[in-house]
């Protein structure tokens, strides 16, 4: 929280987040999800899926891709990434909630709309959609401006969900604070340098 903010401002809007993540190191090179995310068609596809004349994988060693698992009792509060562009695909599906919900482009490079992040925390947005997921399901996402959370799994089963994430620059990582709160863990190139595609809070 930041106490020189109004108390309802999004940033001192505090929520429970209790999923956990297989981050990336800990994927080898022989992986079949590490081959497929390293393969340069992929961010090919991609690219051409969104238009733009290349995409570059995210370089952040601890999150570039990983395995969101929502355990029984988990949820993945309302988030922004810090990549502009992810490829999405569920692994397993929660066998009651575990619902993915978002709010398409509610902030741009240049505007956090904090008025309106603000109405969907309070729980008072019309804008919010649910996706309905299921396993296999390949979803392409721009999270670093849509709003979203994956509701509390209330079934016996995790939730697993692969993320691959693609920037517009190469060279992009997370910063040292955001890796380190999502994760537990950061690397050495979080010490040396920060890449960011934009001034946005994390």
């Amino acid at each position: 929280p930041d106490p020189a903010l109004p108390a309802d401002h999004p940033v001192n809007f505090l929520m429970p987040r209790t999923n956990g993540f297989i981050t990336a190191d800990l994927f080898g090179p022989e992986t079949d999800s590490r081959r497929l995310y390293d393969w340069p068609p992929l961010a090919g596809f991609l690219a051409e899926c969104l238009g733009k004349p290349e995409l570059f994988v995210y370089e952040d060693p601890v999150s570039n891709m990983i395995v969101n698992v929502g355990a029984p009792g988990a949820e993945f509060t309302w988030h922004f990434d810090t990549n502009e562009y992810t490829i999405t695909m569920l692994l397993q599906a929660a066998r009651s909630g575990g619902h993915f919900e978002y709010v398409p482009g509610i902030r741009s490079a240049n505007d956090e709309h904090y008025g309106e992040v603000r109405e969907v925390l309070a729980g008072r947005s019309d804008r919010v959609r649910r996706l309905e997921l299921k396993p296999g399901d390949l979803q392409i996402f721009l999270g670093r401006y849509a709003l979203h959370r994956v509701t509390e799994n209330t079934g016996e089963d995790d939730r697993l969900l692969i993320i691959m994430s693609f920037s517009e620059r190469p060279g992009v990582i997370g910063s040292k604070e955001r890796v380190r709160q999502l994760y537990g863990k950061t690397m050495p190139v979080h010490e040396e340098r920060r890449i960011r595609s934009d001034r946005l809070l994390d």
